[in-house]
């Protein structure tokens, strides 16, 4: 067990315990008989370092809160890429449709003007009527080809959104849980400085077995 030396060093000087050890057993001393300033010195160190601890998890814990909604407003903006994808492919092929109508209406627009002139369905009138859908087909593909690659790019945009997302919150599990383990080393530094302030005011040290009084160190 512990006994208090400043005790033992006033009574071994005045003849008399401390005034906030009267009323206490001798024996009770070492266990009950403490100097209210360093008390007090010591619970205001660890209310501080609980107070520190304390505000280090509220950070962490924002932290990640944080994170989490970085990566859900991410993949907001993924989601919506991928509603443009399906869009852009959709227009692609609604203009790619328009092309191939314009074709048709064209051969036959062509072909009406060559029978009106009699002219006939003759060689002629076939290498335009071929070359007009020949034309039309070309602008339908590059219509599907160029909506094609704006929709994969958007998709290709949706991919790094949500990678970018997942990082964010993994960042904010990191800060989370690293802010525990600072929060432990914060409470143990606490603790380490309460002890040391016991031990420099003179409290501490160690009796021999079955003893209720300390060890002086004075003599």
């Amino acid at each position: 067990m512990f006994g208090f030396l400043k005790i033992m060093e006033q009574e071994r000087l005045t003849g008399r315990v401390p005034e906030w050890c009267e009323g206490i057993e001798p024996e009770q001393h070492a266990r009950w008989c403490f100097d209210p300033a360093t008390v007090v010195t010591i619970g205001l160190g660890v209310a501080s370092t609980m107070m520190q601890a304390k505000n280090t998890l509220a950070a962490g814990k924002a932290e990640q809160r944080a994170g989490l909604a970085r990566q859900q407003a991410l993949e907001h903006q993924a989601k919506q890429a991928r509603q443009n994808a399906g869009q852009e492919r959709a227009s692609s092929q609604r203009a790619a449709s328009e092309q191939r109508r314009q074709a048709r209406f064209l051969s036959s627009r062509a072909l009406a003007l060559a029978a009106a002139s009699g002219g006939g369905a003759g060689g002629s009138v076939e290498n335009i009527l071929g070359d007009i859908g020949a034309e039309g087909e070309f602008r339908a593909l590059t219509e599907m080809f160029t909506g094609e690659e704006r929709a994969r790019h958007l998709e290709t945009q949706a991919d790094a959104l949500i990678f970018e997302g997942n990082q964010e919150r993994r960042a904010g599990d990191i800060a989370r849980r690293a802010s525990k383990g600072r929060a432990f080393g914060q409470v143990l530094s606490g603790a380490g400085k309460a002890v040391g302030t016991a031990y420099d005011a003179g409290y501490f040290s160690p009796t021999t077995a079955g003893s209720g009084a300390g060890l002086s160190r004075y003599g």
